[in-house]
C-alpha cells in the first residue's frame, strides 16, 4: 500500500496529469482508424515487411530479406502472425498455413501488425518528455505535446514500417546518454544506451550515424575526467548483443545482406534522386522540415540551435552547466544525423523523422523560453501558443478526417466496379491504381508511358488508369530536369496517350486543393483555408481509349 500511495502522490502532480492527458490523446490519435485502407494495401512498403514476416510465421527462422533491415519488426510480426493463425485454425477447425490464413483474413493480420508502430509511436511521447525534461518540466510537456499532435508522426505510426520504431529506440539512447551526466558511474546507462542503438540499427541501417552523438558524449565525459574505457566497452558489447539477438541473420547470412543492401543503395528512384549532398540538405531544410515540424515550431527549434552555437563560439570560456551540456547533445544528435543522411544517394521525407523528433525537443525548449519572456502576460502567452499550434493542429484534424473517409484509390475502385463492364474490358494499369485484378483483365506497366501507344493498341487495351504517385512524380521530375530528360520524354508519351483517350473518372483528395497545399506545406499555406474535409491518397484517374485506338 505504501508504494501505491507513493505512485498516486506522483500521479496527482500537475505535470504528470498533463503528461497523462497528452499521452492518452496521442495514443488515441495513433489508434484512430488503425484499419484504414484495409483489406487492400494502399500504404506503400507494408508488403515488404509483411512478406518476410509470413515466412517467419511459417517456421522459417531466416526472414531472407534485409533491405531496411527491420529485423525486430519482422520477427515481432512473424510471431504475432503465427499466434493469429493458430487461433484461427483452432476456432475454425482448420489446418491452414499462416500465409493462407493471411490471404483470407488480411484485415485481422494487417491491423495486428500496425499495433507495433502505433505502440512505439505512443511510447515515444513518454520518452521525449523524459528527454526534454532534462532542460525543465514545461519544456518536456511541450515537446511531448508537439510529438503527440504531429500529423506526420501519427500518419507514419499507422504504417507497418520501421521508421517510428527506429526513432523510439534513438530517443531511448539519447535519454540514457543524458543520464550519464547525472551519474556517470552507473553501468546501466551505458548498457541500455548501447542496446538501444543496436536495436535502432536493426530497424534502419542509417542509425549507425548516431555513433556521432555517442562520440560527443565520450568527449564531454573525458573533459570532466569521467571517461572510463571499460564502461564504453560494455556499451559497445551491449549494442552488438542487442543487434545480434534481434537480427542474427544480419551476421549469419551476410551475402544476402550485401545483396539487399546493393538494391537499397541504388542511385536512382524517380522523385527521390539526382541531388548532391547540398541538394539533399536544402530539400530537407527548406521543403520538408517546415511542414513536418510546422513553420513556427521550426523557427523555435532553429533558434535553440543558433543559441547553442552562439554559446559555444562566443561564451565558451564560461563553464557549461550540466543542462547546457545536455542541450548541446540534443542539438548535435539532430544536426549530425541531418548532415549524415544528406550524404546518401536518395532522399525521402520519412528518413529525417529522427531530425523532426529532435526538432520537437528543441522547440519545447524554445517555446518555454519565449513563454518565460511573457510571464504574467496571459493574453500574450495564449497568442504565442495559438500562433505555434494552429497549423499543426489543422494538419492533424485534416489527417484524422482523411482516415475516416474512403481512400482515393478505393473510391476509384468502387466507381470502376459500378460503371465499367467486365466483358470486353482490358485495363492498362500503373502501380497504386484501383483496378481489381481478380475481376478485370489487366496489364500492369511500371508507368503508362513505358511502351508506345501502338503497343497498347496492339494488345487491345480499352481502358487505363493513372495515379499521381507515379504520373505526378514523373511530371515533377520532367519540370525539374527538362524535356530532354527521360522524364521529359515520358511526359511527351503520356500526353500523346491522353489525347487518344477520354477521362471517365477522377478521384481527388479535395475538389479544390491538393494534399501538398493542405498538409505538406508551411504554416502560412496550410492556414489559407480552414477546410478539413479531405481524403487521403493520390489523385487517381480512369480513362477509356477512343475507339480508333482500341480497335
Amino acid at each position: 500500500m505504501r508504494y501505491i500511495s507513493k505512485i498516486w502522490t506522483q500521479l496527482k502532480k500537475p505535470e504528470h496529469i498533463w503528461l497523462i492527458i497528452i499521452l492518452l490523446l496521442g495514443t488515441a490519435f495513433r489508434f484512430f482508424y488503425i484499419h484504414f485502407g484495409l483489406p487492400r494495401l494502399y500504404l506503400e512498403d507494408e508488403e515488404f515487411f509483411v512478406t518476410p514476416a509470413l515466412r517467419v510465421a511459417g517456421g522459417q527462422i531466416n526472414p531472407d530479406w534485409f533491405g531496411t533491415p527491420a529485423q525486430p519488426l519482422i520477427y515481432a510480426l512473424g510471431i504475432t502472425f503465427r499466434i493469429i493463425s493458430i487461433i484461427l485454425n483452432w476456432t475454425h477447425g482448420t489446418a491452414f498455413a499462416s500465409w493462407q490464413n493471411y490471404a483470407a483474413y488480411t484485415t485481422i493480420f494487417q491491423t495486428a501488425g500496425r499495433v507495433f508502430p502505433i505502440l512505439l509511436g505512443a511510447l515515444s511521447i513518454l520518452v521525449i518528455y523524459f528527454v526534454t525534461r532534462h532542460w525543465n518540466t514545461r519544456s518536456g510537456l511541450i515537446a511531448a505535446a508537439l510529438l503527440a499532435f504531429s500529423f506526420y508522426h501519427v500518419d507514419q505510426s499507422h504504417i507497418i514500417r520501421p521508421d517510428v520504431a527506429q526513432m523510439f529506440f534513438i530517443l531511448l539512447m539519447v535519454y540514457f546518454f543524458l543520464r550519464m551526466f547525472d551519474d556517470h558511474r552507473n553501468w546501466w546507462w551505458y548498457i541500455l544506451s548501447g542496446a538501444s542503438l543496436g536495436l535502432a540499427f536493426d530497424m534502419k541501417y542509417p542509425s549507425m550515424f548516431f555513433l556521432a552523438p555517442a562520440v560527443m558524449v565520450m568527449f564531454l565525459l573525458w573533459r570532466e575526467e569521467k571517461f572510463v574505457w571499460r564502461r564504453w566497452v560494455a556499451w559497445a558489447a551491449s549494442g552488438f548483443a542487442a543487434s545480434f539477438i534481434t537480427g542474427p541473420f544480419l551476421y549469419l547470412d551476410f551475402q544476402k545482406v550485401l545483396h539487399d543492401l546493393r538494391i537499397e543503395d541504388r542511385a536512382e528512384h524517380g522523385g527521390h534522386d539526382g541531388f548532391s549532398f547540398f541538394g539533399n540538405l536544402w530539400w530537407y531544410v527548406w521543403d520538408i522540415l517546415p511542414w513536418q515540424l510546422g513553420t513556427f515550431v521550426y523557427v523555435l527549434a532553429v533558434g535553440v540551435v543558433v543559441w547553442v552555437v552562439w554559446r559555444w563560439l562566443v561564451r565558451r570560456a564560461l563553464p557549461w552547466t550540466a543542462r547546457e551540456k545536455k542541450l548541446a547533445v540534443m542539438v548535435f544528435t539532430g544536426v549530425s544525423y541531418l548532415l549524415a543522411v544528406s550524404y546518401l544517394k536518395l532522399h525521402w521525407a520519412r528518413w529525417i523523422i529522427p531530425v523532426m523528433v529532435m526538432g520537437f525537443v528543441l522547440a519545447g525548449v524554445g517555446l518555454d523560453a519565449v513563454l518565460r519572456r511573457f510571464r504574467g502576460q496571459r493574453l500574450a502567452m495564449v497568442l504565442v501558443v495559438l500562433l505555434v499550434a494552429a497549423a499543426p493542429l489543422l494538419r492533424l484534424v485534416r489527417m484524422l478526417h482523411g482516415y475516416s473517409q474512403m481512400h482515393t484509390i478505393e473510391q476509384a475502385r468502387a466507381w470502376v466496379l459500378e460503371n465499367v463492364p467486365v466483358e470486353g474490358t482490358y485495363f492498362l494499369t500503373e502501380p497504386y491504381t484501383p483496378v481489381p485484378k481478380d475481376v478485370y483483365r489487366s496489364y500492369m506497366a511500371p508507368n503508362v508511358s513505358w511502351y508506345d501507344l501502338e503497343y497498347y493498341r496492339g494488345l487491345g487495351v480499352t481502358h487505363f488508369t493513372t495515379s499521381e504517385t507515379v504520373y505526378g512524380t514523373i511530371a515533377r521530375e520532367a519540370q525539374r530536369l527538362g524535356p530532354s530528360s527521360k522524364y521529359g520524354k515520358a511526359i511527351v508519351k503520356y500526353e500523346k496517350i491522353f489525347r487518344e483517350a477520354d477521362l471517365l473518372y477522377e478521384s481527388r483528395p479535395h475538389p479544390e486543393y491538393t494534399l501538398d497545399e493542405l498538409l505538406y506545406a508551411g504554416d502560412f499555406s496550410v492556414l489559407k483555408t480552414w477546410r478539413y474535409d479531405i481524403r487521403l491518397g493520390p489523385i487517381t484517374r480512369v480513362y477509356r481509349f477512343l475507339p480508333a485506338v482500341a480497335e
